[in-house]
């Protein structure tokens, strides 16, 4: 394997995956959706703009979105997060995970 020529921080990968990755075509929101319940908790690991975070509020009990990139963050649509939305600006490696 050949070393990276140039150097290429973690800002900038998680940019690049962030557009090859998001938004989700609607065939796979429906794909995920689908295998929601209503007693569900759900831990959404890099959730980018919680685009999928908020659709899967309106089923589960609770979601806890992981979010560790505040630039990906920032561009959420903070006007109607609903009360079991939980959006966490950290590392998911990092972040102790909730008991439920």
């Amino acid at each position: 394997m050949q070393p990276l020529s140039r150097a290429v921080s973690a800002d900038s990968l998680s940019q690049d995956w962030e557009r090859m990755w998001s938004p989700y075509d609607e065939d796979t929101y429906r794909f995920v959706i689908d295998r929601v319940g209503s007693q569900d908790v759900v831990l959404d690991i890099g959730a980018g703009d919680v685009r999928l975070s908020r659709r899967l509020a309106a089923i589960a009990s609770k979601v806890y979105a992981i979010e560790r990139s505040a630039e990906v963050l920032a561009c959420a649509d903070r006007s109607a997060w609903p009360e079991n939305l939980i959006v966490i600006h950290d590392d998911a490696l990092t972040w102790p995970f909730p008991n439920d």
